[in-house]
This record gives structure tokens, sequence and C-alpha cells, in this order.
């Protein structure tokens, strides 16, 4: 069987990592910080309200809430 590399062909490797132009924010607060990230949080929580993905229930009376590691607080 030939296959590319008995033919002598070899193809450089490219690391994806290469081809992003911007980087994730780290945190929700660095993500505030950048208005395209902004921009992206809002219409993300919009289409989650606008689609019912969601909604908050009371908490039945026997339950005590668990805590959160952020608080994330939309404008």
């Amino acid at each position: 069987m030939q296959t590319i590399s008995n033919s002598g062909i070899y193809l450089p490797r490219t690391n994806p990592t290469f081809l992003l132009a911007h980087c994730e924010p780290k945190s929700v607060k660095q993500g505030f910080t950048d208005p395209n990230w902004l921009s992206a949080m809002q219409q993300e929580y919009e289409a989650i309200m606008k689609n019912y993905t969601w909604y908050l229930v009371p908490l039945p009376p026997d339950r005590k809430p668990i805590g959160c590691k952020w608080v994330f607080r939309v404008k």
C-alpha cells in the first residue's frame, strides 16, 4: 500500500492555537472588560430568557440554597 509518507511527502504540522486571533477570558470579570465578550454574553442571556431555557423558581421551605463561586450580574 502506498501512503503519503512512503511517497516522501510530509506535510508540516500546524498548531490550531496559532490560528486563534483572540483569547478567551479567564474569568467573567475579564469578559466584562472586553466590549465584544460583554455583547456576546448579553446576547446569550437574552436568547436564554427569550427561549425559556431556564427560569427561577421558589426554593422549597425545607431546603437551603447552595453557594456559588461567581456572582454574575447583567446590566
